[in-house]
This record gives C-alpha cells, sequence and structure tokens, in this order.
C-alpha cells in the first residue's frame, strides 16, 4: 500500500515601495513640520485612521526624526510617524512590506523593512494639508 505524503504549499508577497521626491520641490522638508511659514500659506495636520491601503502608496520620502513623507496615488501627502527607535532617514531608499489579506498597512500590525535592514512599526498616520490664509 503507497503512503500517503502531505505536500504544503506557501506564498509570500513583498511590496517595494520606491522613493520619491517630495511633492513640492522648492520645499525643503522641515517645511513639512506643521505650522505657519510666511508667505500666505501654513502646512496642517489632519487625523487619519490606522490603516491605510497599500495600493494607494505611490512613493516615500524619509522626514526628520522618527517620521515618513507617504506620497499617495490621489496626490495626498500622509505622515507616517515610526517607532519611537526608528529613524526616518534609514527608509532612504523605500521600504519592502508584506501584503496582508486585506490590502492595508496598520499601525501596531505591519513592520516595514528598509533595505539597510531596520525593521520599524508605524505608529500613526496623519494627512499633511497646505491651507491659505
Amino acid at each position: 500500500m503507497p503512503e500517503a505524503e502531505q505536500v504544503r504549499i506557501e506564498q509570500r508577497v513583498t511590496i517595494r515601495i520606491g522613493p520619491r521626491p517630495a511633492p513640492m520641490p522648492m520645499m525643503p522638508p522641515a517645511m513639512f513640520e506643521e505650522g505657519d511659514f510666511g508667505g500666505g500659506s501654513r502646512i496642517i495636520e489632519r487625523k487619519m485612521g490606522k490603516c491605510l491601503p497599500l495600493s494607494a502608496i505611490a512613493g516615500v520620502s524619509p522626514a526628520a526624526k522618527n517620521r515618513l513623507l507617504l506620497l499617495l496615488r490621489d496626490n495626498r501627502v500622509v505622515r507616517a510617524t515610526l517607532d519611537k527607535n526608528c529613524q526616518g532617514r534609514d527608509f532612504y531608499s523605500g521600504f519592502l512590506v508584506a501584503r496582508n489579506a486585506d490590502g492595508m498597512v496598520c499601525t501596531g500590525r505591519d513592520e516595514l523593512l528598509a533595505r539597510s535592514g531596520a525593521k520599524c512599526k508605524v505608529s500613526g498616520y496623519k494627512q499633511l494639508i497646505e491651507v491659505d490664509d
């Protein structure tokens, strides 16, 4: 009698998000901090949910301290705050993230893997909006 053997097939999909320049090349990265910069406009933060669709992210740019600027396909800019022990500059060449069944990148759940080897979780998202005074 032949023996029955089991075969287990696993599939893992990893998505690479590449670096992109800031959406407004005339503005230095510090300009993406909340506040008034003169000239009649300022950047404010708007709360977002705990998850962001992975398919909406077009690119990433490192920001100050433990932050990344996520550039979305619909021309919005989102600031992702990483865990305290992470540095945004580690993600200068983009990041890798495992695709989940729901297609979202959520705070406290998903790890971003920098090509330099750093692994960080996102602790929060804020949408950055330029407003005229």
